[in-house]
């Protein structure tokens, strides 16, 4: 069958951290009056994952109860002198939870249904893992990190300078930055810099990540994103789950030769407000339910 995936995950996305974050889903996978299922499916194998501490009341070694993302923030916000969770922090902490991590997820499904090899590699691996053993693979670690390389969800950081600032830039003239300046970071142009990789428009999951100030999927410094862990977490669950339930394929045949080139000339518009790429067309897939494999 043929699935938009781009829907599909931008409902998972938000129902996941609905649960995991606020306390409670949207039911953004349960209102498609034609049972879509492989969004039910992408739930189903998710939700328990990352909302088992949500549904027990479980306590920490000083014996207090644990909270919700949001609880957390409001707490820190009442110690200090700003007192209010306002609508645009609850709005931010949504969108940063889903709208990114929605795009990470079509942009990964679209990966693995063009280069089945690495599919298969994946789907081998990890058979029959427990979800910490999930988390630690390094062969899905290492796909993970080139997958935020290759597809700059975040195309841009934006920073403000707080004080006067001189640069030299590569040709040695020496730039004044002003205070209170915005400055943008074009992360997705680093990450595409044969001064930092060799065959920048290959996906190779065997690259390395030496020089971390050119590898920048989520920032980096103290105002790096705080979801990240949370986010290669959900990455790598939910890509596990779905290789052992589903295969992806492509709409249309395309030699293992010329795959790379097309991936890399997808085109995106950017979302310059949220700092954030959207496929320009909707990625659907070919899906199949794998057979049960009942021996390893």
């Amino acid at each position: 069958m043929i699935v938009d995936v781009t829907d599909d995950c931008a409902r998972l996305a938000l129902d996941i951290v609905g649960e995991t974050l606020i306390g409670g889903t949207f039911g953004a996978c349960s209102y498609d009056d034609n049972g879509n299922r492989l969004t039910q499916s992408m739930l189903h194998l998710t939700r328990e994952t990352f909302t088992a501490k949500n549904h027990e009341k479980q306590i920490d070694m000083n014996g207090r109860h644990q909270l919700d993302f949001i609880d957390n923030l409001i707490q820190h916000r009442w110690a200090t002198s700003d007192r209010t969770l306002d609508f645009a922090d609850t709005k931010l902490i949504l969108f940063a939870g889903s709208e990114t991590t929605a795009t990470a997820m079509a942009l990964t499904l679209l990966t693995l249904a063009y280069r089945n090899d690495i599919q298969i590699q994946l789907r081998e691996q990890l058979y029959g893992l427990s979800t910490f053993e999930i988390i630690q693979n390094s062969l899905l670690d290492s796909f993970i990190h080139e997958i935020l390389r290759f597809w700059a969800i975040a195309p841009f950081i934006t920073r403000r300078s707080t004080r006067d600032l001189t640069c030299q830039n590569s040709s040695g003239r020496t730039l004044l930055i002003p205070n209170n300046t915005d400055i943008d970071i074009l992360v997705w142009s680093i990450h595409r810099s044969p001064l930092y990789y060799i065959r920048v428009d290959e996906l190779n999951i065997t690259r390395t990540y030496s020089n971390k100030r050119s590898y920048l999927p989520f920032s980096t410094g103290s105002r790096m994103c705080p979801g990240m862990e949370f986010a290669i977490t959900e990455l790598k669950i939910i890509v596990a789950l779905l290789l052992e339930q589903i295969e992806f394929e492509p709409l249309v045949s395309i030699s293992p030769l010329d795959c790379s080139q097309f991936l890399s000339e997808q085109q995106f518009h950017i979302d310059w407000y949220h700092a954030v790429i959207h496929t320009k067309e909707h990625v659907c897939l070919k899906i199949r339910p794998r057979l049960p494999v009942f021996s390893k």
